[in-house]
């Protein structure tokens, strides 16, 4: 009776865990549907393994807006940072040698990648998204590492 217990939990265990786990695409979908939740102004994507952040900063009087892009490559993202406040989420993503880049100028690269998520969220939220992050990373060959960022200790 006990072997039939044990492998009844084993294949309930083995069965669960393929019925949960997020395809690529799911996964994408799921963390761009969040960032929906961003100001006009900051859109992220997900194109060929490469995550994309678009950025329109406001223009001046009789000016254009200045549109930045950034990009890092997903399956070299070594390490995904939380950084959470009142107002918003980020994740720092890094890779052992610099990978980050804006996409006006690939050569350049960059230590960091900033994905932000503005809106209020609990911490539980929070971690959900720094998991979809970390199993996206994972999907497109990497292996990534999720940390919190230091609290800032307060003067007074």
């Amino acid at each position: 009776m006990r072997k039939f217990a044990t492998l009844a939990l084993a294949l309930l265990l083995t069965n669960s865990s393929i019925a949960t786990d997020q395809t690529k695409e799911d996964t994408v979908a799921w963390l761009m549907k969040q960032a929906t939740q961003n100001p006009y102004g900051l859109q992220h994507a997900v194109e060929d393994g490469v995550l994309e952040s678009h950025l329109t900063l406001p223009g001046g009087i009789g000016r254009a807006a200045d549109p930045i892009s950034k990009a890092i490559p997903l399956g070299k993202i070594t390490a995904i940072v939380l950084t959470q406040t009142d107002k918003y989420v980020s994740f720092s993503l890094m890779c052992n040698t610099p990978c980050a880049y804006l996409l006006e100028s690939p050569e350049l690269k960059r230590d960091k990648f900033l994905f932000e998520i503005y809106g209020k969220f609990d911490s539980a939220y929070a971690m959900r998204l720094q998991n979809a992050l970390l199993h996206l990373v994972k999907l497109y060959g990497g292996n990534a590492k999720a940390m919190n960022a230091p609290r800032q200790k307060e003067p007074f």
